[in-house]
């Protein structure tokens, strides 16, 4: 509801830990904006609830909530469901807010407590010279999450889970929980899923941290994806010295055609095992020229040198980047290709070289589980009577390129050698996907630079299916040695996962090669 031409909103309002516990304070972040061309003068937030019920919704109960607590419940409306404290303490109603030049921001780190069970909206309120903006921020306050209590809506709110309906009317007896049987103990059926199996590393190491401090362009890393460009969460990075140095100049060398470069971040710098931060740069942009060929860094030089052991980048505004193949959206991220801590000498003691390590709050591997869930989660599909698992899609160690990668050389890598016998032994038939190509014997031209994840995200990207006589053979022969091998295990093969994606990179599917492959 703004006015007199001037553009405020409030970009985040965000809740690290989304569950509140009951008494125990946690972290509400707050992010404002002027988005207008004018000034907007001093003005002031303020914290109130929205006007919910003091449990949950209607129909929904509040597990944990008793009769005897039912009748105190006149008393607890009196009572706020939340209160909010300032980092030092003070107990807040209203926050004063600096005046903001046109695009500058506020970035606010509060604390957040829930005063009883139930439901809970936030409800920030910045109210100014010529308007006011509203923004709410859903969860509930429990005991203890307890993930068979809780669940998210639509718009990834979280809530309290529905209580069960019985499918019949009038039907008053208690609900009783369904037997179960293992896998092994069924008999066949079509009942089935497309789940990885446990392999020894994965293949995403395209944007591990330790890239960051290589001294390679080429490389770099990649924080999580991001659905907004203010999200209200952070990503960072920090580098840590061989020792301590007197740092002058940091620079950040971008990420293929500077896609996912910070526009917002700060610099920290540790001396003494303290951080703090030495530098806040905002809207920060690169053009894509700078991310090609011989890459550009971004320089910031330090109002003062530091004595620190260690930085820290973190970004808080992120920048959209071309999609992956499974994003849905446009997502933002953050990613760099390297660091560098520029000392009075002129020297990168933030270099891998130099006896410098690298850490990151969070990694994109792309959307597949890492090879630590599937090690820890596959044996749970023996226990849901599941009978079949497709193998050899995206991700799994049975393409053709990891099997073979030397010409006439074949091997099963151990660790899914041994899921696939754990899985016939525990009633879990597989499917096996003959599938991918092999550069050994023909790699698909590029229609276009797909960047370094479709480069170098797995061994066979990019790698379509074989059409001259030399790759078909080589194909059929990687067929027979599988088959062979798994002789007795796998009784069912299909050829190639997604027949339509027979051809990569932008050429359509062609229906006639994968005929002349079939016969």
């Amino acid at each position: 509801a703004a006015t007199s031409g001037v553009q405020p909103a409030i970009e985040a309002l965000y809740l690290p830990r989304p569950v509140l516990q009951l008494n125990e304070p946690a972290e509400l972040i707050i992010q404002v904006v002027n988005q207008g061309a004018s000034p907007l003068k001093a003005s002031r937030l303020r914290f109130s609830s929205a006007s919910v019920p003091a449990t949950a919704a209607a129909g929904v109960s509040v597990p944990g909530t008793t009769t005897a607590e039912s009748a105190n419940d006149e008393d607890k409306a009196a009572e706020q469901p939340f209160e909010i404290r300032s980092k030092y303490g003070d107990r807040l109603t209203e926050l004063p807010i600096p005046a903001l030049f046109p695009e500058q921001s506020l970035r606010m780190s509060l604390k957040v407590t829930g005063k009883r069970k139930g439901r809970v909206d936030i409800k920030a309120e910045w109210v100014g010279e010529g308007f006011s903006v509203v923004r709410t921020r859903q969860t509930v306050c429990v005991d203890k999450p307890n993930p068979r209590d809780l669940c998210t809506g639509v718009d990834g709110a979280w809530r309290f889970m529905p209580a069960p309906v019985p499918l019949q009317e009038n039907n008053d007896a208690p609900l009783e929980a369904l037997p179960t049987k293992k896998s092994s103990e069924l008999p066949d059926s079509y009942i089935g899923v497309t789940a990885h199996l446990p392999r020894p590393h994965d293949f995403e190491a395209v944007f591990e941290p330790e890239h960051l401090i290589d001294g390679k362009p080429e490389t770099s890393w990649s924080g999580r994806a991001h659905a907004t460009a203010v999200p209200g969460s952070s990503d960072w990075v920090e580098v840590y010295f061989a020792g301590t140095a007197r740092i002058t100049e940091i620079r950040l060398l971008p990420y293929w055609r500077a896609e996912g470069f910070p526009a917002d971040f700060d610099i920290k710098a540790r001396e003494r095992g303290l951080w703090k931060t030495v530098q806040q740069v905002k809207r920060a942009s690169l053009p894509p020229s700078a991310g090609e060929d011989k890459k550009r860094a971004y320089v910031v030089t330090l109002p003062r040198p530091v004595q620190a052991d260690a930085i820290c980048i973190e970004a808080t505004r992120f920048t959209p980047t071309a999609s992956f193949f499974t994003d849905c959206a446009t997502t933002y991220y953050f990613r760099l290709s390297e660091i560098e801590a520029v000392d009075g000498d002129g020297k990168n003691v933030a270099a891998a070289d130099a006896g410098a390590s690298a850490k990151a709050s969070r990694t994109f591997r792309s959307y597949f589980n890492s090879s630590e869930v599937i090690r820890d989660t596959y044996g749970e599909l023996y226990d849901l009577g599941v009978k079949w698992n497709r193998v050899g899609h995206w991700g799994d160690w049975t393409c053709w390129s990891i099997v073979e990668r030397k010409k006439g050389e074949y091997a099963i890598d151990p660790t899914t050698d041994q899921a696939i016998t754990e899985s016939v032994k525990n009633g879990v038939n597989i499917a096996y996907c003959l599938c991918y190509g092999n550069a050994l014997y023909e790699e698909t031209p590029l229609h276009a630079n797909p960047g370094p994840l479709w480069r170098h995200g797995h061994p066979f990207m990019g790698n379509g299916g074989p059409t001259k006589p030399e790759s078909i053979d080589a194909f059929v022969n990687y067929a027979r040695f599988v088959a062979n091998h798994f002789r007795g295990r796998v009784k069912w093969y299909e050829i190639w996962n997604e027949q339509n994606s027979w051809a990569w990179y932008g050429s359509p599917p062609d229906p006639k090669a994968f005929g002349a492959l079939l016969r």
